[in-house]
């Protein structure tokens, strides 16, 4: 709708016979559509990607994002520390899996083998999160920094690891994938203060869309050598 109460069809219609007649009618300014999430939903955003984000309050930023669900279980396993390499023994329900601290997504899938209907593995920077499906019941988590003798890497793991039962979850776009928002950055940051991986919250504004105030980063940081 404009602000006359016509519908864009109505509008660019009136504009054509007023042309006709040499009246000037400026174009109906575009409305911002409502967010297909809830807009009084807190979301929990994270930057991806290789590069270090640039301060970029005219243009939208496109994050992954999590929503609060105390409904299900929810268990992420998060590092710190500098120059991150080696294994991280991870016991699950008992069973020990000595893991890559540098797997993504894919790779950590086929590590665990989980059924992904029961729980959904995500590799994010520095952070990995095991996403039970609703009425799943999640087995004991630990972590811990493995000795680093894996596969004959000679590399040990020398940063922490903390297990978390969360209450924020990444969401599924239905096909397997991560969902996505756009978010506008408020706040000026320099250029290599805020890093891959870092979080905010994000909030709706009917004149601006999803945006963030600051970004908090995370203290980890990987060798650049992958194992």
């Amino acid at each position: 709708m404009t602000a006359f109460g016509l519908t864009i069809g109505q509008h660019d219609g009136l504009g054509r016979l007023l042309a006709a007649a040499g009246i000037t009618v400026r174009e109906a300014p575009p409305a911002r559509p409502r967010p297909p999430i809830d807009p009084d939903t807190a979301l929990r955003v994270m930057i991806l990607g290789d590069e270090y984000p640039i301060y970029s309050p005219r243009t939208e930023r496109r994050c992954v994002y999590f929503m609060r669900d105390l409904t299900r279980a929810t268990i992420t396993i998060e590092m710190f520390g500098d120059n991150l390499s080696g294994f991280i023994d991870v016991t699950i329900g008992g069973t020990l899996y000595r893991t890559n601290c540098q797997l993504g997504t894919d790779e950590l899938r086929a590590w665990f083998g989980f059924d992904s209907d029961v729980c959904r593995v995500t590799s994010f920077p520095g952070l990995w999160e095991f996403a039970y499906a609703p009425g799943e019941t999640a087995p004991e988590f630990l972590a811990e920094p493995g000795p680093g003798t894996s596969g004959g890497s000679p590399q040990q793991f020398r940063g922490g690891v903390v297990v978390t039962y969360e209450g924020w979850v990444s969401v599924d776009n239905g096909g397997g994938e991560l969902d996505t928002v756009d978010v506008i950055d408020t706040i000026p940051f320099a250029e290599g203060e805020v890093t891959p991986g870092a979080i905010a919250i994000a909030r709706w504004s009917s004149s601006v869309g999803w945006f963030v105030e600051k970004w908090q980063c995370r203290e980890f940081r990987f060798t650049p050598e992958q194992l």
